[in-house]
């Protein structure tokens, strides 16, 4: 798969997790309830189109720049938001959304395109750990902001397990019949690491601000797949672009934060 495609993958992918987060939010709003509401069913099917074509996108991005722009999908929500008439954006909304374009636009000039360079022993158990450490907690009670932060560590293991499926030295990770056991493993910790990170969501959705429980989880599931793929897969970014990593990183995660409020604005309104 080319550079090109994997870039048009994903932002198609961001577009299908951005309608989805209006659906979503329009059908958990129905007085028949979620499960009855065919704007939840939307929602969750959108939701299923945009894990599909990131995932794909994985095979040439690195994790970095993949989950940053995943987060960009608020815009999107926001943006539709304001066009269906469910909130209306301020002019600081307009400068969060330009922040996370901004952010984007240096991160992608700093993405070193391509599969794994490699992947550390290391990886697997470390995932496997994140993933029985999240598991455990779940079974106690916490606040908004650790939810929040638990949540994101099962995203992000499910989205480390998807790099490392999709990003396969043959590329023919779709050929299961060829699938060694590490594949397998690999496959089964992306299931098991969403579930983990939705019922934390939930958890912290229930017990404390929007805000806190959402903006906790995008930090985590940017920030932990990032220091993994730096760490452990080789994904650095090209020689000399460190400070655009930075900045990049910055904007696009004080952008969210802004996005995550005004969702949350709604939410409440509602």
């Amino acid at each position: 798969m080319t550079f090109t495609l994997s870039v048009v993958l994903l932002a198609i992918g961001i577009l299908s997790y951005g309608m989805a987060g209006v659906r979503l939010s329009v059908g958990s709003a129905s007085e028949e309830g979620a499960l009855r509401s065919s704007a939840w069913w939307w929602g969750t099917a959108l939701q299923g189109c945009g894990f599909i074509l990131t995932f794909f996108a994985r095979q040439e991005l690195p994790l970095l720049f993949v989950q940053s722009c995943v987060i960009a999908a608020l815009a999107v929500t926001a943006v539709l938001g304001q066009i269906l008439g469910v909130h209306r954006l301020t002019v600081l909304d307009a400068v969060a959304i330009g922040a996370m374009i901004a952010g984007l636009i240096l991160l992608s000039l700093a993405t070193e395109p391509g599969p794994t360079a490699f992947v550390h022993p290391a990886t697997v158990p470390l995932l496997v750990v994140l993933l029985v450490l999240g598991g455990a907690a779940a079974l106690a009670t916490w606040s908004a902001a650790v939810s929040g932060l638990f949540s994101g560590l099962g995203f992000g293991v499910g989205a480390v397990a998807a790099r490392l499926l999709a990003a396969r030295p043959d590329g023919a990770f779709w050929q299961f019949w060829t699938w060694s056991g590490a594949d397998w493993l690999h496959a089964a910790l992306i299931p098991l690491g969403l579930a983990v990170g939705q019922v934390h969501l939930t958890k912290g959705l229930a017990t404390g601000h929007n805000v806190t429980a959402l903006g906790a989880m995008y930090l985590m599931s940017t920030v932990a797949p990032t220091i993994i793929g730096l760490a452990l897969l080789g994904e650095t970014p090209k020689p000399g672009t460190g400070p655009l990593v930075v900045a990049g990183i910055c904007l696009t995660l004080l952008g969210a934060w802004r996005l995550v409020r005004l969702e949350a604005a709604a939410h409440d309104a509602a």
